[in-house]
């Protein structure tokens, strides 16, 4: 299977189950490791929170509830990526064994994809993408989460 990168809108999960943080580790072979909050692309006419229900399970195999967007922002590319927040038991994750992410061209070029539980309180110290997103998260968790989204602008983030 041929793979080519495509740039889209992107819908993203918040996933705070028993004082952990759902997210996932990538190892880059330019990068190298750093975290980023499950989700991907938004399909041609596709609802952003379909599309997190579809990316989460396709990911880490969880079937999900999707609450309220909490931030969106702008990528590099010109993009809106949103953040929703979900609700789902903290139970073992695993990426699918027939993910696209599995895809040996696709992880030659991209790295490895490892979904995981990480606890809340190691949340600071680890390098989680976009930097902005978990800021706000951080001041979220700390201040509560207001009623509407957050826009919190470009995501000029950088992986190394």
């Amino acid at each position: 299977m041929a793979w080519t990168l495509r740039y889209r809108d992107r819908a993203a999960a918040i996933a705070i189950a028993d004082g952990h943080l759902l997210v996932i580790r990538r190892v880059h072979p330019e990068f190298g490791e750093y975290y980023v909050f499950p989700g991907g692309g938004i399909e041609t006419g596709e609802d952003t929170t379909l599309a997190v229900r579809r990316e989460l399970q396709e990911e880490t195999g969880l079937r999900v509830t999707v609450g309220k967007e909490v931030m969106f922002g702008l990528t590099p590319q010109g993009n809106t990526q949103h953040y929703f927040l979900v609700t789902t038991p903290k139970i073992p994750v695993a990426l699918p064994p027939d993910a696209e992410e599995n895809d040996p061209e696709r992880r030659e070029k991209r790295g490895t994809y490892e979904p995981m539980w990480v606890p809340l309180d190691r949340l600071a110290a680890i390098k989680l993408q976009p930097d902005v997103i978990k800021r706000k998260l951080l001041d979220c968790l700390e201040r509560g989460f207001p009623h509407a989204a957050i826009d919190v602008g470009d995501l000029y983030y950088h992986i190394k």
